[in-house]
């Protein structure tokens, strides 16, 4: 189905609640498929040239982020590492505000390095 703008916040609460409930690689995987899915939505209107019903924020890239650094993997920190990249080359690529990388977001994958350590 089609994703309108209040299922953003929905899809931010299910992320928390999945990072509440899931521990390990299983919980990164469930978060990001949520952004993944969010993604997919805006590219589909992208595509054919139509204004996405949703807006991507870096609010939902630090749920990833944060669900990868707890995932206590070394594989789930290099996944928020590479995600972060991601999130700076889109952002430089658009200059779309809404997704620019803050401290917040290298704090997250520091914290993730810190509980690999």
């Amino acid at each position: 189905g089609t994703l309108q703008g209040d299922d953003i916040s929905r899809i931010y609460f299910m992320m928390k609640a999945i990072i509440n409930k899931e521990k390990g690689v299983a919980m990164g995987k469930a978060v990001e498929s949520l952004l993944k899915r969010a993604i997919d939505e805006v590219n589909y209107y992208i595509e054919r040239k139509e204004k996405p019903t949703i807006k991507i924020t870096n609010r939902l890239y630090y749920r990833v982020l944060d669900a990868w650094a707890k995932s206590e993997s070394v594989g789930g920190v290099l996944r928020a590492q590479e995600i972060l990249l991601n999130m700076e080359r889109k952002f430089q690529q658009t200059r779309d505000d809404a997704i620019e990388p803050t401290v917040y977001g290298f704090n997250c994958v520091i914290d993730g390095w810190a509980r690999v350590a």
